[in-house]
């Protein structure tokens, strides 16, 4: 479900610029991980958010896919023992 935020101000180096942030909450097993933020510079139709809710579900999935693999590492010796 994302939420929108309208009207916050944004500075890009040559003035502040009115924008919509877009926040994506990204979810694996209903347990949030982050939030992905996009500022965008009108409302975006319903395609766009179909696209940004399908990104934070892969975002989800390759997350869990990277803590999962950083779980089962085996730490060789050198990490372990400063003095081996």
């Amino acid at each position: 479900m994302a939420t929108m935020k309208v009207g916050t101000r944004l500075s890009l180096g040559f003035g502040l610029v009115l924008v919509l942030l877009l926040l994506v909450p990204v979810l694996l097993q209903a347990r949030l991980l982050g939030v992905v933020e996009l500022a965008l510079p009108q409302r975006p139709d319903g395609a766009l958010l179909e696209q940004v809710t399908a990104m934070a579900e892969l975002l989800a999935i390759n997350l869990g896919f990277s803590r999962r693999a950083a779980a089962w590492e085996v730490p060789s010796e050198e990490d372990v023992c400063d003095v081996c």
